[in-house]
Order: structure tokens, then sequence, then C-alpha cells
């Protein structure tokens, strides 16, 4: 019986920015909201990652996670990361890395095997780890999501 290895890994990309196919259909209000989540969701990881290492991210990505600008990074690095994270109670890391997620997301970027996985990481349901503030954010994110995922054409 012949054995087929099975995809799980996103295509190597020279840009890593806006390669999806509905990048260009991000509207300017979700432009706005992107540029926003930049400002709230700035936070520090003190050099440290809580990811399985050294099989699901190699030593050389956590580098490299840790000293890119979160808005440089890689939809590949993003993929590894939100493949590799373990729980963080105090939701500083997947905060950190949030305003990339978004912006992949709403440029409909293939960052994990599923768009639905895109924030199981986050445990929005632990109201003692996010502000009002930021739960309000994404509140206005999502709604701004499903309404440009509406808009988009489909014939072109």
């Amino acid at each position: 019986m012949k054995k087929f290895k099975i995809k799980t890994r996103p295509e190597k990309s020279e840009d890593c920015i806006g390669n999806g196919k509905a990048g260009i259909f991000v509207s300017n209000e979700m432009k706005k909201l992107i540029k926003e989540a930049y400002e709230i969701f700035f936070y520090d990881l003190n050099g440290k990652l809580s990811v399985c290492t050294p099989c699901c991210v190699s030593s050389e990505n956590v580098k490299k996670l840790l000293e890119i600008p979160v808005n440089r990074l890689s939809r590949e690095l993003i993929w590894e990361y939100l493949d590799a994270v373990h729980y963080d109670e105090t939701g500083f890391e997947i905060k950190h890395f949030l305003p990339k997620i978004l912006e992949f997301t709403a440029q409909n970027e293939n960052i994990r095997m599923d768009v639905s996985l895109n924030l199981d990481k986050c445990y929005f349901e632990k109201k003692n780890v996010w502000s009002k503030n930021e739960l309000d954010f994404m509140y206005r994110f999502s709604k701004q999501l499903i309404s440009d995922f509406l808009d988009i054409n489909p014939d072109t």
C-alpha cells in the first residue's frame, strides 16, 4: 500500500503580506481596524515563547518569532506558531501575535488548516485575560470581517 504525505504547511512565499485571493478585497474599514489592532495589542514577550520545540517549531523559527517585528512575520511562521503554542494564562503571547493573525484572516490567507481555527488559541471566554476594550475591538473586527466577506463578488 502506497503512503501519502498530507500537506499540513502552507506553500513558501516571497511576500509575507497580502498573498490571499481575497487580499485585494480588504475594505478601507478593515484596513483601519487592522491598524488599530497593532496599536491595541502591543505586548512584550520578554524573549520567551510557550511553544512546542523542536518538533513543532525549530529553535531558529522561535528566534525569528521573537526578533522579527509582528507586522513583518510570514504566514509560515504564524502557521507554525499557532500549531505549536501552549495555553498562556496571561494571554500576552497570543495577543502579541494577534494583529498579524487578524491581518492574515482579513486577507483570507491560509494560516491554519481551516479558517475556523485561526482564533482558537485566544480563549475569549477567559474574561480575566481580555479587557473590555480588547473584546470590543474583536467584536468590531468580527462584524467587519463578515461584512467584507459577504461583499466579495465571486465573479471577480
